[in-house]
């Protein structure tokens, strides 16, 4: 390999941000608050049980039910949301693909009938490591949240008795992985931000309480400070009021998944989109097909094709849709839209 010596240059860099705390310290919330402010378009990989989805009357995203937690799972959402437009991706959180891996470890070994899970570990970490290179590699902004875990020493005293002795919280993620992050800090039950490790000098230390937008904006100046990082657009914070576009009643289009027409403005009111999610790992039903397809066909106007409305469906509802769907469904659809959103 030849060796070739340049200046140093800083570049435009995404997001990698870890939130670490206990249950009730506001970890989604403040995901879902500071993720707002750091792009336009926000998507949540929710594996808690659809915690994140409780906000959504005061959030706007995009969502994804995360029904079984494992790192490939994990990394098929994370590209899903990318080509669903999202410029900014929260993971909520990356405890749950840990847990999974050190269950699949315990099974395996119960199921091998081995001791010496060594072997085991080996490939746990390397599933483990192409989760992290997806999310490094990731063309959006990260913010992930984790459970904290207590770190305790044991130890004998001046009179040589046994004591305990904490040392302190850590993400329960797999050990020394949080040193991949830009941006890490601990949460407690005030809700308070502490800055544990930032590769940023303006938020070294910093607290800040019920994070948000200041946050937000300090890490985006840095990180859109330098040159243009290839095809990489710098992210520029969306403006503060999040009033809703005007709606053009003509036409109605729907709201359009980055796969399908590009610009299309959304008339799918909040509670459709809030409604509508991907559940990866679990394909999409008949009575869902049902809704997606009253819902879509009612709303779509002249100008919309089949295929258009065939990429939202699998953007929305999966791929498994197309088996789902019966041949009379497609065909009442591809009869809709030929009339313009009407019925024959």
């Amino acid at each position: 390999m030849d060796v070739i010596i340049t200046d140093a240059v800083k570049k435009q860099e995404r997001a990698r941000v870890l939130l670490v705390g206990r249950a009730g310290s506001g970890k989604t919330y403040t995901m879902l608050n500071v993720g707002q402010h750091m792009g336009a378009r926000l998507g949540v990989i929710d594996s808690e049980h659809r915690s994140a989805a409780l906000y959504a009357d005061e959030f706007r995203f995009r969502h994804v039910d995360m029904v079984e937690p494992s790192v490939d799972n994990y990394i098929k959402a994370i590209k899903a949301l990318e080509a669903d437009g999202c410029d900014v991706i929260g993971i909520d959180s990356l405890s749950h693909p840990w847990e999974w891996l050190t269950a699949w470890v315990d099974a395996e070994a119960i199921r091998t009938n081995t001791r010496n899970t060594v072997s085991l570990w080996n490939r746990a970490g390397k599933k483990w490591k192409q989760l992290f290179d997806a999310i490094l590699s990731s063309r959006a902004h990260i913010i992930a949240t984790a459970r904290a875990a207590t770190e305790w020493s044991m130890g004998r005293d001046e009179q040589g008795k046994l004591v305990v002795e904490k040392l302190g919280t850590k993400p329960a993620i797999r050990r020394d992985f949080d040193f991949e992050f830009t941006v890490t800090g601990d949460l407690d039950h005030e809700h308070t931000l502490r800055i544990d490790k930032t590769r940023c000098r303006r938020l070294d230390r910093a607290v800040f309480e019920l994070p948000g937008q200041e946050f937000a904006q300090i890490l985006l100046d840095f990180l859109n400070a330098g040159e243009q990082n290839g095809a990489q657009e710098p992210t520029r914070r969306p403006p503060v009021n999040d009033a809703k576009p005007p709606v053009n009643k003509k036409t109605q289009p729907v709201n359009e998944a980055r796969a399908g027409v590009n610009n299309a403005q959304s008339s799918v009111n909040a509670q459709d989109a809030r409604e509508t999610h991907a559940a990866v790992g679990a394909p999409a039903g008949e009575k869902a097909v049902n809704s997606f397809l009253f819902r879509v066909t009612s709303k779509t106007g002249p100008g919309w094709s089949v295929a258009q409305v065939k990429k939202l469906a699998s953007a929305e509802l999966g791929e498994s849709w197309k088996s789902t769907a019966t041949a009379d469904q497609i065909a009442a659809l591809e009869e809709r839209i030929k009339n313009g959103g009407r019925d024959a």
